[in-house]
């Protein structure tokens, strides 16, 4: 397992996901998007 130290970790790539990636990336490069796969 690799370890990644960020300073903000947003789980889920919908709408909000993104959303709060957009609005920490304007505040921090040290932002990781990890998107949800559900099961279908």
């Amino acid at each position: 397992m690799k370890q990644v130290n960020v300073q903000v970790a947003i789980i889920g790539g919908g709408t909000a996901g993104l959303a709060a990636y957009r609005a920490a990336k304007q505040k921090t490069d040290s932002v990781l998007l990890i998107p949800m796969e559900l099961n279908k």
